[in-house]
Parts: structure tokens; C-alpha cells; sequence
């Protein structure tokens, strides 16, 4: 029996049970599709029933506003991908009647849609006979052709494409681009692979060559930034000080607490000692009530150590840019997860205490 009829009747058998394999719906694929990229599927599910029950269909998307579509999005990272799936919805209903593209090709024009999920979404709903090629597919036919080129170069990548190409069948190409999805997941995996349970043990060169472990082959070394982040949390007891990121960097369109970017860590009092910072706090007295232990948050390319320092001040100053809102209200916001994080653990149990009788001396 050929590899892709084994992988297809794999599939039939072991497919996970998925909200959005019950429908050929282009939205919902899209939706599933863009959440769950760099995401776990337990981690994703969730956020994916909430953006559908929020907006669901293309046109609730599109006549939403990004801070809404944020809100939603908030705590998955990658805000780019929201912002972007934002902005094509509103161009799939102005430009398109609120119809999807049909082909891979045609879909690729619309922002934030890239070959794969082009080919997810035309092949899934469309039946298109093109290859759906993700992380979980450029593993797999590594090593069932035990592919010594480096997949994340040119040739690597056309050769898979090849591959698969050659492995479509002629119907129901989506349910075996989707075999191929659940198989990666489930046996052929990153590490350990099941290829004890593996249905194409005996067909696989990298399994009979013992290279399993070493396929795929990539050759690029991803570079780390190190970026050192001090918050300033300024409270009068009951609000606190936030802006909106607007410029093209992490976190676009989130908002977050009043800022200093440093070229290294720094412990607090040299931190305050610092003439920029000097010249950047404002002029109203205020005391620093607290400092929190330092977080470390993880991008895909980049590594925020941050430190959040906690001051009490009578009245709220007023700083360019900064607006100032209710503690309470903090949740009609859509901040970072590493913002959100001490927002919701620190914050609420510091309002809890008597410290804020020190601040109405100031």
C-alpha cells in the first residue's frame, strides 16, 4: 500500500476531534488556522471558541475595532497575526463581498495569508490540489525520504514541496493534508517518535537508517535580542497610567505602562539616578511603595527581562502620552501577557493593603 494511502486511512481511524473540522467554512479554517500557528492546539482551543463566539463570521470581524479583536487575541502572542487577520477581514468584505478566494494563489494576495495556510484554506474547503507544508510536514517527509538538504533553504524547500506534491491524490486532497497535520502531532513526532506505531515504519529511510532524530536538517541559527524593560506602575490608589504602542515594534496596538528601555539590567537605585530617567519622571512628588521581582518573557526572536517598579503619588502626573484609568477597568484593556500578568497578580493585592495612607502625605 502507497504512503499516501496509508497516511489517509491513518487518518480516518486517529483524526482529532477539532471544531473546525466540521465545517468547510473558510472563515473558520482561517481563524483555526492563524490562532494555532506557533500555538498548542490545548493552548489555542480556547481562544479560538472565544474569537468565534465573538465574531462570527467575516463581517463581525471586519466591523469590529482592533482594540476589540485585541482584547480577544489578548495572552497569545503574535499580535501581528491579529492585526493583520483584522485588516484582510475588513478587505475580504469591501473588495470580495464577503466571499473567500478559492485558490491558494489568490488567496496569498490577502494580508497575513502565506502559502500554508493559503493551502490549508483552499485545499480544506476547496478541494485545490496543493500541498498544505508546515513544520509537522517538512519533518515528516524528511524522514520518511530521509531528505539530506536543509529544509529551510531553497532547495530543501522545493525538494518537500516535490514530494508531497507527488503524494497528493486526486480527491480529497484536504483530508490528506490535514492526515499529514495530525500525523506530525501525533506519532512523527519532534522528539521521540512513535515509530513503533508508526504505519510507515517499513517505508521510512530515515526510521531504517537510524537518522529519525537528525531529520530535519535546518541550517540557520536563529539570533536572540536581549532587551532590558523597566515599568513604572503610578497609582494614586485607585488609577494607574497606560499608553497605547504605536510604533512598529513588539506588541503594536497593545497597551502598556509608562516605559524606560535600557541598554542593560540595572538594579533600581542606579536605575532612578539615571538623567534621563530624572528628566523623565514628572515633577509631582511620588514614592516608590514597591518593587517587584524581575520577569523574563520569551519571543520568537527576542528575550524581555523586565522590572516593574510600583510609586504612589496623591494625584496622578501627567505624562505625555499617558492617559490615566481605573484600576478596576483594567480588564477593557489589552496589555502584553507579561503586563497582564503582574497587573492581575500584584496590583490587586497591593490595593488590598494600607499602604496608600503614605501617599496622601505627599
Amino acid at each position: 500500500m502507497n504512503t499516501s494511502t496509508l497516511l489517509t486511512l491513518w487518518y480516518k481511524k486517529n483524526m482529532r476531534d477539532l471544531p473546525w473540522r466540521q465545517v468547510k467554512n473558510p472563515y473558520v479554517i482561517w481563524v483555526s488556522e492563524i490562532i494555532m500557528q506557533q500555538t498548542r492546539i490545548a493552548q489555542g482551543l480556547p481562544y479560538f471558541n472565544r474569537f468565534i463566539d465573538k465574531f462570527p463570521t467575516v463581517e463581525h470581524l471586519a466591523n469590529a475595532s482592533i482594540d476589540d479583536v485585541l482584547l480577544v487575541w489578548q495572552g497569545l502572542g503574535y499580535y501581528s497575526r491579529a492585526r493583520n487577520m483584522h485588516q484582510t477581514a475588513q478587505t475580504i468584505v469591501a473588495d470580495y463581498k464577503g466571499m473567500f478566494p478559492k485558490t491558494a494563489k489568490q488567496l496569498q494576495k490577502l494580508k497575513g495569508i502565506g502559502e500554508y495556510t493559503a493551502a490549508a484554506i483552499s485545499s480544506f474547503c476547496f478541494n485545490e490540489k496543493v500541498p498544505a507544508i508546515d513544520g509537522n510536514v517538512y519533518r515528516i517527509i524528511s524522514r520518511i525520504y530521509d531528505v539530506r538538504e536543509p529544509v529551510d533553504k531553497a532547495k530543501g524547500k522545493t525538494l518537500i514541496y516535490d514530494l508531497v506534491s507527488q503524494l497528493l491524490p486526486v480527491q480529497n486532497c484536504g483530508d490528506f493534508n490535514q492526515a499529514l497535520m495530525d500525523f506530525g502531532a501525533m506519532v512523527c513526532t519532534p522528539r521521540q517518535a512513535s515509530c513503533n506505531i508508526c504505519p510507515l515504519a517499513s517505508q521510512c529511510q530515515a526510521k531504517l537508517k537510524g537518522t529519525v532524530e537528525e531529520r530535519p536538517i535546518k541550517s540557520k541559527i536563529t539570533k536572540v535580542r536581549q532587551r532590558y524593560f523597566m515599568y513604572l506602575l503610578v497609582t494614586d490608589g485607585k488609577n494607574i497610567l497606560i499608553q497605547k504602542r504605536d510604533n512598529n515594534d513588539i506588541w503594536k496596538g497593545l497597551y502598556e505602562l509608562p516605559l524606560f528601555e535600557l541598554e542593560k539590567s540595572m538594579e533600581v537605585d542606579a536605575f532612578l539616578n539615571l538623567p534621563e530617567v530624572k528628566a523623565g519622571l514628572p515633577p509631582k512628588p511620588m514614592v516608590l511603595l514597591d518593587d517587584f521581582e524581575p520577569a523574563s518573557h520569551k519571543l520568537s526572536h527576542q528575550t524581555i527581562h523586565a522590572k516593574f517598579l510600583l510609586f504612589g503619588s496623591a494625584s496622578l502626573p501627567k505624562i505625555n502620552g499617558y492617559k490615566s484609568i481605573l484600576i478596576s477597568n483594567f480588564d477593557d484593556y489589552a496589555f502584553p501577557k507579561l503586563i497582564e500578568r503582574y497587573l492581575n497578580g500584584r496590583i490587586k493585592k497591593i490595593m488590598k493593603t494600607k499602604i496608600w495612607g503614605s501617599i496622601k502625605s505627599l
